[in-house]
């Protein structure tokens, strides 16, 4: 911002308290709100927030588990256990690549393409705004 002093690295010795303060304000500010955020996703779609982010990832079309979990930015066993999860509800159907069985492809049932395209290209749509509305610098 014009005429705001730049925030100085939190672990730099010439780092001020209110740098600190600064940084700590941001951050609790963030948390806030991805867990505004996944309220709404579980009450609209009753999905996380990564697995309506997984939904509608697959809907672009199939996957391997692998190339979800990069898709994602998480690891290939916490994908996994994602998958397993969507599974259960009947929202993704996993089938193992008859080449090279160690290979799992991930695809939407129609129940899991009926809810992404529900979700739309938003997840939550104008509602994913809303927990960032709040979220100013802290000056």
């Amino acid at each position: 911002m014009p005429g705001s002093a730049p925030l100085r690295d939190a672990g730099s010795p010439d780092a001020r308290p209110d740098d600190r303060v600064a940084i700590v304000t941001g951050l609790r500010r963030i948390v806030k709100a991805l867990e505004t955020y996944s309220r709404a996703v579980q009450r609209e779609f009753g999905l996380t927030g990564p697995q309506l982010w997984a939904v509608k990832v697959l809907a672009r079309g199939q996957l391997t588990a692998g190339e979800l979990a990069q898709a994602l930015a998480v690891h290939q066993s916490s994908v996994s256990v994602l998958v397993e999860r969507l599974e259960r509800r009947g929202l993704v159907r996993r089938t193992r690549d008859p080449d090279d069985r160690r290979v799992v492809h991930v695809a939407l049932t129609a129940r899991g393409a009926a809810l992404g395209a529900r979700a739309g290209a938003g997840a939550g749509a104008p509602d994913a705004r809303a927990p960032y509305d709040g979220c100013r610098r802290a000056d």
